[in-house]
Formats: C-alpha cells, structure tokens, sequence
C-alpha cells in the first residue's frame, strides 16, 4: 500500500504555477548621426541651424533686506514737433501735471518733426513719492509756446523711490542667470524654427554656448537688485523624428536583458542631446537615451521546473517572487492530498499571464 501510495503520487500528482510578471525598466543609449544626405540606416536626415542672440535681466536678492530712500529712475519718450531740432542738455526739468519733477541724465538732441526713445531720466528728489505710473511731462524751462510742441511722456512707471538692499546669495545669480538664458534660448529657437519651416522636419534639439556673461554684483554684496547680461550662440538640430524613433526601438529589441522580451517602450518621448553640430556643415551628433520594459518569456531560466520539484507552495513562492521580474504567484496542486512539486517536469505547468 505505501509503495502504490507512492507510486500513484509520482504518476498522477500536478502543480500548476501562474506567474504575473513585473515590468523591469531598462534602457538603451544611442549616438545617431544627422546629416542632409542619410546615407546609412544609422543616420537621420536633418540639418543644423545657428544664430547668436543677447540680452540683460534685472534681479534681486531673494533674502529679506532694509529699505531705503532713492531717486525713482526710468525712461520717457521725448516728442519734437517743432520744424527744427531741439537741444536739450543733462539735467533738464521734466514736469508732471501734479508737480513730480525729474531730469535728464544726459543731454539730447530731438530731431525735427521727430521723436526720442528710451532717454533716461531720475527724479529731483528721493523717496516713494516719485515713484509714479505712466505719466506726460511738460519742460519748463522751455518758453510757453514750445511746451505745447516740445515735451515726454512714459509708458512704464518710474522706480526706486523705495529700495530694499539685501545680501546677494549665489542661488540668487545662478537663477537670474537660468531664467536669462531660458528666455533668450526661447527667443532663438523660435528664430531657427522659422529658418527650417516648410522643410518636414518633425524632431528638434538645441546646443547652447554661453560666448559671454556679466553680473553687476557678486554673492554678498548689499545691493537693491543687480543686472546680469548674457550672450549667446544657439544651435538647433532639426531631424527626422520618425526615423530616430525607428532606431530606438531597434536599439531597444537588441539589448532587451537576457530571457527577457520588450513590453513597453517611450521612443516619442527619448531624452535627446546634441553632442556637437556644425551649421556650416549642416550636421550633428546625437547622445539619446531611449527607455522601455523588459517582460518574462515562459522561456526564461528564472522559471526552469527543474528548480521548483519537490518545493511546496510557500518555498515555490517565495523564490519567485525573489526575483524582480515576477510580481505575484499562485499555485495549486492535484490530486486533493498532493502538497509539493510532483519531481517529474512535465507534471509541472508554468503559466505567465
């Protein structure tokens, strides 16, 4: 009786173990040439674009500071509308209807019949009362007749009547500088993008060298707000993204890991950085990082019966579930009294779902 309890044991007992994998991330980096002439299944048709652009950016200091009395400054639009040109020397008075005065900080001359832009001009006087809105100016030291034909008006308010004076940390300069370069990077690439419309491309990316900087305060210094001017030579690399996308998933299906087969991929949205580029010859390198997930195959070593026969169900589970790629197990044996892995391999079904 026992030896029939064992034989019948070996002849008709089963386990069937499912497996629900788990996606292992995993991801493929590619150097993709681009050039007008693909000649090779590695390069992307495309071409590269420059252009250099330059800019200024006024910033404070983020920390809390004192505030002092200053003299409002801005700028004003200067209006001759006389036959002749009219001569204006530093310190002229500029005056608001309700009595606010400033002056010119350097001497000018209004073309006939025309106008000045951007002349800098700063209040008489310090404190908050001179900080004011968009305004029309008369000139008082002119005659009578001429105010009503020489005159100002500005479009912005004035500014530091009131001025807070904090320490300038560094944090403060480098954001000054990340966003200055932000907006003068946006400016260029909307430039380049209409220098290569019309012409399909459907991928871009841009190189940016800083070819100059200047901050007008360095980290600790007490100052109100400091001026932080960048130029800038930005390149644009526009390409083929269909193709590109092409030999990230190729890349992809080449390095999937071992026992493994490709489940999901980002190929659309593959981080994209340009190497180098030359506008003059129209080419670029290309670093990309391409991402996707790897699945269990019922192929892979990690679920070789051989490994499991004779383990019950909490020593089969717990060394599946040791691996990375396997995210839950059940399993279930027959007949009713069998409660290991039968030791014949083909009495044990693996089921990946």
């Amino acid at each position: 009786m026992v030896l029939l309890g064992v034989v019948l044991a070996a002849t008709l007992g089963r386990a069937v173990v499912t497996i629900t994998p788990k996606p292992v991330s995993f991801s493929s980096e590619v150097k993709v040439s681009v050039a007008p002439d693909a000649k090779t299944s590695e390069t992307v048709p495309g071409t590269v674009v420059s252009t250099t652009v330059s800019g200024e950016k006024k910033a404070t200091a983020a920390g809390t500071g004192t505030t002092v009395r200053g003299k409002a400054t801005g700028k004003v639009l200067l209006v001759n509308k006389r036959a002749s040109s009219q001569s204006l020397i530093a310190t002229t008075r500029l005056i608001t209807s309700d009595g606010v005065l400033f002056r010119l900080k350097k001497g000018v001359v209004i073309p006939a019949n025309g106008e000045l832009k951007d002349v800098e001009v700063v209040a008489d006087k310090d404190g908050a009362e001179s900080e004011i809105g968009p305004s029309t100016f008369t000139i008082p030291g002119l005659p009578a007749d001429l105010q009503k034909l020489v005159y100002a008006f500005s479009e912005k308010p004035m500014t530091g009547g009131l001025e807070t004076i904090s320490t300038v940390a560094q944090e403060d300069i480098d954001k000054a500088v990340t966003e200055l370069k932000d907006e003068l990077t946006g400016k260029a690439g909307a430039e380049l993008a209409s220098l290569v419309a019309g012409r399909g491309f459907t991928g871009s990316a841009v190189m940016v060298n800083e070819d100059a900087r200047s901050v007008s305060a360095k980290a600790g210094d007490s100052v109100g707000s400091f001026d932080v001017l960048l130029k800038l030579t930005v390149t644009g690399v526009y390409y083929n993204k269909e193709k590109l996308q092409n030999i990230g998933l190729n890349a992809l299906k080449a390095n999937v890991p071992t026992d493994m087969e490709l489940g999901s991929n980002d190929v659309t949205s593959a981080n994209v950085v340009v190497q180098n580029a030359s506008a003059t010859d129209k080419s670029a390198t290309l670093g990309v990082v391409f991402n996707g997930t790897a699945i269990l195959t019922p192929a892979s070593q990690v679920l070789d019966k051989s490994r499991i026969i004779g383990l019950d169900e909490t020593m089969i589970k717990a060394y599946l579930k040791s691996f990375d790629s396997v995210s839950d197990v059940s399993v279930s044996f027959s007949p009713f009294w069998v409660k290991k892995a039968p030791t014949m391999k083909d009495h044990i079904k693996m089921i990946v779902k």
